[in-house]
């Protein structure tokens, strides 16, 4: 049985998990118990706060309010946060903070948000080292900053890795769209492996639409990223790629289309490190692959 209380999601797999189900709303009491839409939470933290680690606890948020909250996520595992009859392009349910950081994911695996805008303001719209996060219809921005950021922890168990964006926007930011940092502490340059951009829109970015923080320690950015059926929307931008740091391995940009006129794609438009493969993708002058940068 799919997702249900009104949230379609496009992708597969994704149900209601086993554990408890909170609810919240604008109407709603933090004092309550946010078990029913009677007794529902006033904010989307206090329901966080009462999910149970590696329990697959869901949460319901209901549309038409802005949730001005900085959310943080720390070491807790399986959570599914669902904004209820999300089914149009630009009128997400919409987190976005007076200042700072619209969703912090700290070391917490296997995460899924379906339908929000994350609105960062002074920083980035999310950042994440959490394994295996899945977005499908996420929209993310920031005034100053990146719409998402993948920063590693102080483990190498924590990257990022495993993320999977579908359906997404990465729009109207101050800096990159999707930033891959190389993390601190003992990460020692490992980033997000095995990544997927999926069916996603890049638009109006001030900063590059995909880049790397260009970070030293000899970082591994890009492995086994998979970026396709994508739309880079911004005409001619200047870089819509910057993804030559580090070194890269397996990493295939394929299938996506790009707002250049033209002649061509060129290899600033399109930096990338030895090991990524950009082939089959389309600009307004017809097919382009790796010979064309």
């Amino acid at each position: 049985m799919g997702i249900i209380e009104g949230a379609i999601p496009r992708g597969a797999g994704v149900e209601r998990g086993p554990g408890s189900t909170f609810y919240v709303r604008a109407t709603g009491s933090d004092a309550d118990n946010g078990g029913s839409w009677a007794d529902a939470f006033l904010t989307i933290q206090k329901a966080l706060d009462s999910c149970t680690s590696g329990a697959s606890d869901t949460i319901f948020v209901e549309t038409g309010s802005t949730f001005a909250e900085n959310l943080v996520l720390t070491a807790k595992h399986d959570v599914t946060l669902i904004a209820v009859g999300v089914r149009a392009n630009s009128k997400r349910l919409a987190v976005a903070p007076a200042a700072g950081i619209a969703l912090d994911l700290a070391q917490s695996d296997r995460f899924t948000a379906i339908g929000f805008r994350f609105v960062g303001t002074s920083a980035v719209g999310v950042r994440s080292d959490g394994e295996a996060a899945y977005f499908e219809n996420c929209d993310f921005t920031s005034d100053t900053s990146h719409g998402f950021e993948f920063l590693g922890a102080t483990v190498t168990d924590n990257t990022g890795s495993g993320t999977v964006f579908e359906g997404c926007v990465f729009r109207e930011c101050g800096g990159a769209g999707l930033r891959l940092s190389k993390g601190t502490g003992d990460v020692l340059g490992i980033q997000a492996t095995n990544v997927n951009v999926r069916n996603s829109q890049f638009y109006l970015n001030t900063g590059d639409d995909i880049d790397d923080d260009a970070g030293s320690e000899s970082p591994t950015y890009f492995y086994q990223w998979e970026i396709s059926g994508c739309k880079f929307m911004t005409r001619n931008k200047t870089v819509y790629l910057d993804m030559d740091g580090g070194v890269s391995a397996e990493c295939l940009i394929a299938g996506n289309y790009f707002a250049n006129d033209g002649p061509a794609l060129t290899g600033t438009q399109i930096a990338l490190a030895t090991g990524a493969v950009f082939a089959g993708n389309f600009d307004a002058n017809g097919v382009r692959d790796g010979s064309t940068l």
